[in-house]
């Protein structure tokens, strides 16, 4: 990965994240443990786009969620963004433990 596509992806995440902290949603309570499940669930059905969007609202609340981070690397990677994936497989290790299954997406970013 790139020194000036990692500066971007930080940028943009970081931009991503003021902009829904200013925005009237972020008024509103959202549970992180609520925003996984349902994004479980869309993922278990299919809604790639949509899972990532419940994700995203997870991590914006709780930064340190990795269980949501390691699922919006699953969900990168099914979209075939191997670069991403391996970007939030960096914060779930870096909030949580790294499991077998981390690895193993890991290892398949790489080979992809």
């Amino acid at each position: 990965m790139s020194y000036r596509y990692a500066r971007t992806s930080r940028f943009l995440l970081a931009t991503l994240c003021a902009l829904y902290a200013t925005s009237p949603l972020s008024a509103q309570a959202i549970d992180p443990a609520k925003s996984y499940r349902e994004a479980q669930a869309l993922m278990a059905n299919g809604e790639i786009y949509r899972a990532v969007d419940a994700l995203m609202a997870a991590t914006a609340a709780n930064p340190a969620y990795a269980d949501a981070w390691a699922a919006l690397a699953q969900c990168h990677y099914e979209l075939r963004e191997y670069e991403r994936s391996l970007e939030f497989l960096a914060q779930a290790v870096r909030y949580g433990p790294r499991t077998n299954e981390i690895m193993d997406l890991e290892g398949f970013c790489y080979l992809a």
